[in-house]
């Protein structure tokens, strides 16, 4: 007979390979057997926010949360499993909260928690200001608390990319451009490949060389040979190109 915890480490594969409904059929079976496996209910969750199946991954996670409290994997699937049930941000963040509160060392639930706080006060700064137009001055209005909590994410998870991604959005909604900039470059010396920071990086540094039009060709060429799906590289590629042939005319 299969042990448990077999059972959750196949159900686990057939997660990362993105067979999710192969993963829910066996993390279903296992709980049938074993209704108190809190890891089996927190893979559950997970693997139902894969399929959009939101109502089922909020009572998946709160399985999981009567089983243990304080899990926070579960805490944090919960968190996005309620807002999109309608609980809104409001219970998002209180359920962020408290993954923070329980696990204070983990980046994870800051850069979750950085995310919804900046959302939420983004919101309340256009509703304050009665419009819902998203100016650089309401940007502006927008208290520092989310910013900073991203910051404390990329602390606790320096090798993350997904803390700095928050700390990425955060800054460009801002109009932070420094900030920005900073986030990109490190987002790029954990991931080469990665679509926004890479195309966005590339599209800078073209700007700056825009009077040198083969050094812009060139950068975007460089750029494309590390991601070469990269539509945004290659439409830049595709400007430079006409620049250049038109500059040697």
């Amino acid at each position: 007979m299969t042990t448990a915890p077999n059972e959750l480490e196949r159900a686990w594969a057939l997660y990362e390979l993105g067979r999710y409904d192969e993963a829910v059929t066996r993390l279903t079976a296992l709980l049938t057997e074993d209704p108190d496996h809190t890891r089996a209910w927190g893979a559950l969750a997970r693997a139902h926010l894969k399929r959009y199946r939101y109502k089922e991954a909020l009572e998946a996670s709160d399985q999981a949360l009567r089983c243990d409290p304080e899990y926070v994997d579960a805490l944090l699937v919960r968190s996005e499993a309620v807002r999109q049930t309608g609980g809104g941000i409001a219970a998002a963040e209180e359920t962020l909260r408290e993954a923070v509160r329980v696990a204070p060392q983990f980046w994870g639930g800051y850069a979750m928690l950085a995310d919804i706080v900046f959302r939420r006060d983004l919101l309340r700064c256009a509703h304050e200001a009665g419009t819902n137009e998203l100016t650089p001055e309401i940007k502006a209005a927008v208290p520092a608390e989310g910013a900073d909590l991203a910051r404390e994410a990329i602390r606790l998870g320096p090798e993350e990319v997904y803390a700095y991604e928050v700390a990425l959005f955060i800054a460009q909604m801002s109009g932070a451009e420094e900030d920005s900039d900073e986030f990109e470059r490190a987002i790029l010396r954990l991931d080469p490949t990665h679509p926004g920071a890479l195309s966005r990086q590339t599209a800078k540094a073209a700007r700056a060389e825009e009077s040198l039009a083969r050094r812009a060709t060139d950068l975007y060429a460089d750029a494309l040979s590390v991601a070469p799906d990269n539509a945004a590289l290659r439409g830049g590629l595709d400007k430079a190109t006409f620049r250049l042939l038109r500059g040697t005319r």
